[in-house]
């Protein structure tokens, strides 16, 4: 059975719930460029996070759902560029190959006996 053209209805949903899904990621977005760290995000939650919008984005497409579609491509280039803003600023003044330190305190030194 061939999908039905969507009402204004379904439309309106569609937009609103797709703006404020993509909004949700702005507040991290200015978080970032304000304190100009990343280290509150993990990497495995913006991959995971991407390849669901991903999935997500191509099931739209294909189920001609273009409002959700849009959105959905939208927010997973937030989160492209967040992963990308993150890789940078987590290597800021250090060689590509060396792993950046978490944040916190140094580690201790162990004691000698």
């Amino acid at each position: 059975m061939p999908p039905h053209p969507a009402s204004a209805a379904e439309t309106a949903l569609g937009t609103l719930g797709g703006v404020f899904l993509s909004i949700c990621l702005l507040p991290q977005l200015w978080k970032m460029w304000k304190t100009g760290s990343a280290a509150d995000l993990a990497y495995g939650w913006l991959a995971l996070y991407g390849a669901g919008l991903a999935l997500n984005t191509a099931y739209l497409v294909l189920a001609a759902a273009p409002v959700g579609a849009a959105f959905h491509g939208a927010e997973l280039g937030l989160v492209i560029l967040m992963a990308g803003w993150k890789w940078l600023l987590d290597r800021r003044g250090k060689p590509i190959g060396e792993l950046p330190v978490p944040p916190g305190n140094p580690p201790v030194p162990p004691a000698r006996v």
